[in-house]
Formats: structure tokens, sequence, C-alpha cells
């Protein structure tokens, strides 16, 4: 039996495809998991949404509950910025009340230290009947001390102390003072009394303590003003000083690095690459992953008190490329298995997959491309041929006209296999003789084949028309061939792009005129047009995406300098927009997204530049001066055009948005700095409603 390579081909992808599809089925048949009713399981934090830690515990959790029917609840202790025994006590009163009006919960994690004292401290009344699963526990005594204890175990969160202190000695010699930056919160007590303990140890005094204990932030930026650039510093913890207030990391870091010159460590992964060296730091997402794996297997029925707590915490040597070289440090000073963020790559590192996808299609358009000249030659030889057929038949049109005729015959079956058009100019008449294929082309009828000059421009585009009138009166003078691309108007009103190549030609008897061929390109200059539109736009909403915005940005920042103008940039993030999308699917969610993209252009001007650079993330470009009241007109405009409900097949979706704004040049000069502006009060937006 004969098969065809077509029909082998994709008789060999359905094949493949059944596979993999039994090779996934057979993968998820063997690999245990929770497929019966939801297990509900809640997490208690022991900060808040914002603490840079939380998020890589959040995602370390789902990374392994992924797939499992886990219904996942969170509360937060917020004990980094309200620490007072009322506050624990009005917590635990709400805890109380929501777990004797909720489901019972089957398994309890905790993160943190604070979490973990509540959770052992309640056990016995609130949580008595609950597997309790802790991380994140700087206590490695008390977490040492749970292990075959009934009910809890977990991982704990052991630091890096000596590793870390070992490197900075390596980096600086020992005559360089170590500073150490704490405050009172029981993870800065905790690895302070781990730092001393192994300087002790070391017989190394050539340290001194800066403690939110005894100073305010505002002293303790004055003292780290004072550190030389060559003596490194480490900090534990940085949130409450002694007057009670309270800064969140990423606020109290940038602090940090405004006022300190010198090299900073740390032994947490957060951080990295927002002015700190590095270190060897904890993984919060591995802690949280591996809490999550212990409390499968209590879920899946193995007893917690039988677990053994895990002390291997899985720590890392990180630091940032940048500070490396800020601080003059080569890569041969660190330990071998350290990891370099923000180190230049070749751009094939940095885009394998991209590389690849070019080369793919690279390789298939460089195919069709030599299929093209290989086609483009033949017809360019066809025309060859024809034109010498023509130019040896004018010469022997009396002698042989028999033969004229047969090769005029010959002449038309060779143009209509090849699609070439053809035509000839001729001065003397004012006239253009076209071809069948010219005809068919340009949607004239066959007899139609004679046309005045007049007849024969109506169907070029009216752009193009002096540019081919001008060609010819040079070819005429010059005697030279040219050549060109027209866009030319059929006779439906369709546009379409000619791709000609003409030259002139002297008769016998003394009359000149121009001889040409055109070719159909207006499939090429389509696919180019829709590949350029894909490249600048959103495929689900249609906003300009990120590649167009900047774009947009460095045309709008050229004219705002010369007519010294602003620009106002609106950062807007979509609130309950995830509740939607976890209710509904995404499927709605796309719905409601491209609802919200409509209403944002029908809010601003034709002029205004609105694009999707996220999930629910967009951007609008506002040009021209805009003063304060008119800003918070617009933003309250936009934010109320939003708030109306959006109606998606038989749901109805209320939304609100967040709004952040930056101006140019006042906030920054370049759209990341504004970007990064109009973000930063989005979120205090955020937070303050």
């Amino acid at each position: 039996m004969c098969v065809s390579p077509g029909r082998s081909l994709g008789v060999f992808v359905a094949v493949g495809f059944l596979c993999v599809m039994l090779a996934c089925n057979g993968v998820s048949a063997i690999t245990p998991g929770i497929h019966d009713a939801t297990r509900r399981v809640l997490f208690i934090s022991s900060y808040h949404p914002q603490f840079p830690t939380f998020s890589e515990q959040v995602r370390g959790l789902n990374s392994a509950f992924d797939g499992q029917n886990i219904e996942l609840d969170i509360e937060f202790m917020d004990s980094k910025r309200l620490s007072s025994p009322e506050h624990y006590q009005r917590f635990y009163e709400l805890l109380k009340g929501k777990l004797q009006a909720l489901p019972s919960y089957e398994l309890l994690i905790v993160g943190d230290d604070n979490a973990l004292h509540f959770a052992l401290e309640r056990q016995a009344e609130v949580f008595a009947a609950t597997p309790i699963v802790f991380f994140g526990v700087n206590d490695e005594r008390l977490a040492a001390s749970l292990s075959g204890r009934s009910g809890v175990t977990g991982v704990v969160e052991a630091i890096s102390m000596d590793d870390t202190v070992q490197l900075m000695r390596r980096l600086y010699g020992p005559k360089a003072p170590i500073t150490v930056i704490t405050d009172a919160t029981t993870t800065g007590r905790n690895d302070l009394g781990s730092f001393i303990h192994f300087m002790t140890r070391s017989q190394d005094r050539n340290f001194r303590v800066l403690s939110l204990e005894q100073l305010s932030f505002g002293e303790l930026y004055a003292e780290l003003r004072a550190i030389p650039a060559n003596e490194p510093v480490l900090l534990i913890s940085l949130f409450r000083d002694k007057n009670g207030a309270t800064l969140e990391f990423q606020k109290s870091l940038s602090l940090i690095r405004d006022h300190l010159k010198a090299p900073l460590f740390h032994l947490w992964m957060h951080g990295i690459g927002q002015g700190i060296l590095g270190g060897k730091v904890v993984s919060h997402f591995e802690q949280a992953r591996v809490a999550a794996d212990i409390g499968l297997r209590a879920l899946r029925g193995e007893t917690v008190g039988d677990i053994p707590v895990v002390t291997d915490s899985p720590n890392r040597y990180v630091f940032d490329y940048r500070e490396m070289l800020r601080f003059d440090i080569g890569e041969d000073e660190l330990p071998p298995d350290s990891v370099l963020l923000f180190r230049p790559v070749t751009l094939y590192q940095q885009h394998k997959t991209l590389f690849w996808g070019v080369v793919l299609v690279v390789g298939f358009l460089s195919l069709l491309v030599m299929l093209l000249i290989v086609s483009l030659r033949m017809r360019v030889r066809t025309q060859r041929e024809v034109m010498k057929i023509n130019v040896d038949l004018e010469s022997k049109v009396k002698e042989r006209t028999e033969q004229l005729e047969e090769k005029n015959t010959q002449l038309s079956l060779v143009q209509a296999i090849a699609q070439l058009g053809s035509f000839e100019y001729l001065p003397e008449q004012w006239s253009v003789c076209c071809n069948a294929e010219f005809c068919s082309m340009v949607g004239l009828p066959f007899e139609a084949r004679s046309l005045s000059v007049e007849a024969f421009m109506s169907f070029i585009h009216p752009s193009d028309r002096d540019e081919l009138r001008n060609a010819t009166e040079r070819a005429l003078k010059i005697n030279q061939p040219f050549h060109g691309c027209l866009r030319t108007i059929r006779k439906d009103g369709s546009l379409c792009y000619f791709n000609y190549t003409s030259r002139p030609i002297t008769h016998r008897d003394g009359r000149t005129s121009i001889l040409g061929s055109v070719i159909d390109v207006t499939q090429l200059k389509e696919a180019e047009s829709r590949f350029k539109e894909m490249a600048n736009h959103d495929d689900l909403t249609g906003l300009a995406n990120r590649r167009l915005l900047d774009e947009l940005f460095t045309k709008a920042e050229h004219m705002a300098r010369r007519c010294a103008n602003e620009i106002v940039v609106l950062y807007c993030d979509l609130d309950k927009f995830k509740p939607i999308n976890d209710q509904y699917g995404h499927d709605v969610g796309d719905a409601v997204l491209v609802a919200v993209a409509q209403r944002l252009r029908e809010s601003f001007r034709e002029s205004d530049t609105v694009a999707r650079i996220g999930g629910d993330e967009f951007v609008v470009l506002l040009n021209g001066h805009c003063s304060k009241d008119q800003l918070h007109g617009i933003i309250h405009k936009t934010k109320h055009s939003l708030r109306g409900p959006i109606h998606i097949k038989n749901v109805s979706c209320n939304l609100d948005v967040s709004i952040g704004y930056a101006a140019y040049p006042g906030d920054g000069v370049c759209l990341d700095t504004l970007l990064n502006v109009a973000d930063s009060r989005m979120y205090q937006e955020k937070q303050y409603s």
C-alpha cells in the first residue's frame, strides 16, 4: 500500500499526540494525590501581605498544593507592625470566632516564630484536633524540642550565620569591623544571639551592634552614614525602633541604601537585587514547599508527631552582580557554588527560547524566500525570453507571420502559467497594451487590453502616479531599464501591490516603446502588515503592548522636550479581579479584561495611549499639560467608568480600580522610572483605600 508523505506525517503526528496523552494519563494515575472531597487548610502568617517574604511563602505552598484539591485560607497576625498583647488578644478572639462559624480545618500551617508561639499557646484550647506544621522558624532550640511532640512538626529556618560571617571576613579581612543592624523583634534577637555566639566562639571582637532597641530610625541613619565603604554591614532585622515606629522592609531597605555607602550582607533572599550584596541566604519558597509536602503527608493519614522536624535548611550563596562590581568583588573571591543575579549573559543565554523560535521562523522564511527567488528568476528568465522573442519577431513580421502567431500563442500560455502580467507603453499613440494576465490582475475584462494612458493611470494609486510618470520619462531619456513597486486599485476598489520591471525598446521603424512585466505581491505586503500589527498590540484586548508603549513614549518625550510640555502616566490595577478568575474561570476573566479595555478606550482621547502591560495592569499616556485638579478629575472619571457592572454571559462582575500617576519630567524622564513611581502611588492608594 502506498501512503503519501503528507498523510504519513499526519499519521505520525496523531500517533505521537496519542502517546503523549497516554503518558500524561499514566503519570496522573500513579501520582499520589488528594482527589476526594476538598480538604481545608489554614495558614497563619506572623506578618502581613506586603511583608517581603509572604509572597514567596505562598508560592511555595501552592507549588505543592496545586492539583491536590486543597482549599487554602490565610490569616495575618501582623506582628511586625502590631506587637502588643492587646493586639494578640484581639487577633485570637477574631480567629476563634471565625473557627466557630466556619467549617473545621484539617491542617494548620504557621509561618515564622510568632505564629508558632501563638499556635502552641492555643493548641489545647483551639487546635487540639488539628495537625500543626510550622516553617520559617528561627528559634532552632524550640523547633528541635518539638520533634516527636504530638500534633506538631515542621521545618526549621536555620540561617547560615557562620558561613555568611566567615565570607565577610574572607572578603574584608579581620581588621575591618563588622556592623550588625537589628531590632527588638523575636527574629532580630534570636539571630543577633547567633551572631554573637559565633563571634565569641571565633574570639573575634571586632564588631559593633546597631540595635533599634536603643536607636530611632533617624539615629540609625546617622550612624550608617559614618561607616566607611570598606567595612561590611550585616542586616538582620529592621522593622521597629525604640519609639515604636515601624517600616515595611522595602522602605527600610531603601532608606538604608540612601545613607549607607558600605557593602550590605543579608541572611534571607528578599532584598537581594535592591541594594543588598548577598550572603548565604534562606529560601522562603523552599521552606514553604517542604512544609506543604509534610502537610500533604498528614492529610493522607500519617501521624504528624511521627514525622521528624526538618533541621537541614536548604540555603545557598546568592549575590547581586551589580553590587559586586560596585565594591570591586571578583567571582573568584566567592564560594564556587554561588548564584550570581543580574550577571550579564549572552543574548543566546538570555533569549534561548526566542533564539530557536527565530531560527525556526527565519528558516521557514528563508525556504520561502528561496522558493520565491527561484520563481522570480524563472519569471525574469521567461520575461527576457519573451522580450527577445518580441524583438526578433518585429524584424521578421512580414516574412514569418505564421511563426509569429505561433510564438504569440506560446507566449500567452507561458504568461498564464507563470501568472506574469505584461504591458507595452506606446508614447506616440498615448496608449498602453496589456496582456490577459494583467487584465485579470486589475479586474478588467479580457477585451479591454488596449487602454489610454489616462485609463491605465486610473488603476494606479494616486500617490504612486507621479513616481511612475517620472520613472517612465527618465527611462525614455537615458534608455535604461527600471523597476519598482506600485499600489494599484482594482476595478472593484480593492488595493493590491505590483512589482514591475520595464525597459525601453527601439523598433526598426524608429518608434520607441516601453515593455514591462508585473507580479502581484499583495499577499506578501499584507503578511508584512499583519506581522507588524501583531508585534505592537496585545493579543487579547487589541491595546498597545509594552513594545509599542515604549515607542510612543519616546516620541511623546521628544515632543515634550521641544515644546516644554508634560506627559502623565496613569498606572491602573484592577481590584477584585483575581476572585473573578478563581470563581468563574479565565474565559470570563478574559472577557472582563476586554470590556475594561473598551471602557478605557472610551474614557480617553484619541491622542492618548491606552496599553496593557500585564494580566490586569493597564497604562495610559496623557499628552499635554494637566493640572492636579484636572488629573484627579480624569482619575475619578476613569474609576467611575470601570465601577459599573460588567455583564459576561450570565455573570455580572463588579470591579474597582486603583490608579497611580506620575508626571514627566517632575517624577522622572524615562518610562521605567515613571511606571515605578506610578506603581508605588497605586499601591499606596490600595493600602489606604
